[in-house]
């Protein structure tokens, strides 16, 4: 794909790269996010069943650093 066609839908491509990310890490399920049989943890500290790390905040974050990554990409590498 050109440049250009990238930069007008960048939007759309974070998007498109963010469910693509967020569809593999419930595929592959982390033991920090995700129970043993598959549901997701609670936040919070003091029981094996409770995490730091909450689903909310990993989507907010993957959100925000693929929206990054493809402003870094657009503006730094020839496409």
């Amino acid at each position: 794909m050109n440049k250009i066609f990238i930069r007008k839908n960048i939007t759309s491509f974070s998007i498109l790269l963010f469910i693509t990310l967020f569809g593999l890490m419930v595929y592959i399920k982390p033991t920090c996010v995700f129970n043993k049989d598959g549901t997701m943890r609670q936040f919070g500290i003091g029981y094996r069943n409770k995490t730091v790390i909450p689903i909310w905040l990993i989507v907010i974050i993957m959100a925000y650093l693929s929206y990054l990554f493809l402003l870094y990409l657009n503006a730094y590498t020839q496409i």
